[in-house]
């Protein structure tokens, strides 16, 4: 086993909070999981990260798409089809629809375009491969992405890449709670993202050890507040609730 690159924060490391997270790019005209050019643009005033799911078309490219089911395909495109497009039919379809489901290519240039701005990733199928992609692409470019991992498996390879950071999510694992804490101390992980039922016994463990705890989705305020003033959670993915003041 690869030992990890320099441990960035020792433990109990004081880390300013990231502002609330934009989820599948924040709401645009009241729609979610839209993952557009227009939702980055609308909330480039409210959100400094953005985070975007990302899928392989048939053809491998990366395009910003929550998946390939019909109730997918429909929140990106509004197409009923089954199964990935090639680019050029995902091209075709999105100028149909109120917003532009955005490619890998696109969220770059905006990105160039707007400096300070980050992006998240949610590569729920091929998420290594979609990052040494990204990385090989965009080799000037791909450390204004925070890739997330999905298992703890994952973490070597993901690590090896050199992304400036690095999410561990919880929902597509099975690790318990017992052993998430036992394995996570001095390794690079920035920060760790769960449901609400998760936090309860894991916040506090992970505070005390330097690792900040992130909920999705939440779009209460009063939700917000109150997992930040009992549990210590130090931010959020959310489809509407902005931070500007948490910065």
């Amino acid at each position: 086993m690869a030992p990890d690159r320099k441990f960035r924060y020792a433990s109990k490391r004081k880390l300013s909070p990231l502002p609330s997270v934009a989820h599948a790019g924040g709401e645009y005209k009241g729609k979610g999981y839209t993952n557009s050019l227009e939702a980055l643009r609308e909330n480039r005033n409210r959100y400094d990260y953005f985070e975007i799911d990302f899928s392989f078309t048939e053809d491998n490219h990366i395009v910003c798409s929550h998946g390939w089911t019909r109730h997918e395909r429909d929140l990106a495109l509004g197409d009923h089809q089954e199964g990935a497009p090639t680019l050029a039919v995902f091209l075709q379809n999105r100028k149909k629809h109120r917003w532009t489901a955005c490619t890998l290519d696109e969220v770059v240039k905006w990105l160039r375009l707007n400096d300070r701005k980050r992006v998240v990733t949610d590569i729920k199928e091929k998420n290594i491969e979609a990052l040494k992609t990204i990385k090989a692409k965009y080799p000037d470019d791909y450390r204004k992405f925070i890739p997330q991992i999905y298992s703890i498996a994952q973490y070597e390879e993901v690590n090896k890449l050199d992304y400036e950071r690095v999410i561990l999510t919880l929902y597509a694992t099975n690790i318990s709670d017992f052993d998430l804490v036992e394995w996570i101390p001095g390794k690079n992980i920035y920060a760790v993202t769960m449901w609400h039922h998760r936090i309860p016994y894991l916040a506090g463990r992970l505070n005390d050890l330097g690792y900040p705890i992130y909920a999705h989705t939440v779009n209460s305020p009063d939700v917000d507040q109150f997992l930040r003033s009992n549990y210590g959670v130090q931010g959020i993915y959310t489809d509407s609730l902005a931070s500007a003041d948490r910065r």
